[in-house]
């Protein structure tokens, strides 16, 4: 039996630092791998205040392999002008939040 691709019309944002990164890599490729989740888009809002970026290779090679599902924004800082971005240009009917930072940032 054949898997039937569902479209979903949804927008997932994520938000995490150094401290938060390895749990949400792990969800964005079980996300991206998700047959049943095509159509939703994923954007990565990575934030590490001494631009050391954990698994930024691989998160460069999903964004490649996915450019239409897929976005990374690199940040130095917590810009509120990049979520109002993202914020601002959804073209989805349904967007949500995922933050995973540490506490101090939150």
């Amino acid at each position: 039996m054949q898997k039937v691709k569902e479209t979903t019309d949804k927008h997932l944002v994520l938000v995490a630092d150094s401290d938060g990164i390895n749990t949400v890599f792990l969800m964005l490729v079980e996300r991206l791998k998700d047959d049943r989740l095509y159509g939703e888009h994923l954007t990565l809002l990575y934030v590490s205040d001494n631009y050391g970026f954990v698994f930024k290779e691989e998160l460069d090679i999903l964004t490649k392999r996915f450019p239409t599902r897929f976005l990374t924004c690199y940040e130095s800082s917590h810009r509120q002008e990049t979520l109002e971005a993202i914020i601002n240009t959804n073209t989805k009917k349904q967007m949500e939040f995922h933050l995973d930072l540490a506490e101090e940032e939150r």
